[in-house]
């Protein structure tokens, strides 16, 4: 989850495109880097857009400083540390 990305829809077009219903707004955006908040769609019974944080925080960091923003997926599957207990939990942040 490194780099950079941009956002030229506006929420209208998105709800329409993925067929969701509800959604958060939507600010258009030509250079979101890590710890932004971005609009995402979670899926929880059903589909909706809502603005979320771009990072990782592990639910056992006692402050900040723990905060990634990349991870790869030969890290995680490896089972370091740092990401056993939520790869294994699927304890994700909300």
């Amino acid at each position: 989850m490194c780099g950079r990305f941009s956002i030229w829809s506006d929420k209208n077009k998105i709800l329409e495109h993925y067929g969701l219903q509800v959604g958060s707004d939507v600010l258009k955006n030509y250079n979101i880097p890590p710890t932004y908040t971005i609009p995402t769609i979670r899926i929880n019974g059903s589909k909706e857009l809502v603005n979320m944080y771009w990072g990782y925080l592990p639910s056992w960091a006692k402050d900040e400083k723990y905060k990634v923003t990349s991870a790869t997926s030969e890290k995680i599957l490896a089972k370091k540390p740092f990401y056993k207990d939520s790869f294994n939990k699927r304890d994700l942040p909300p």
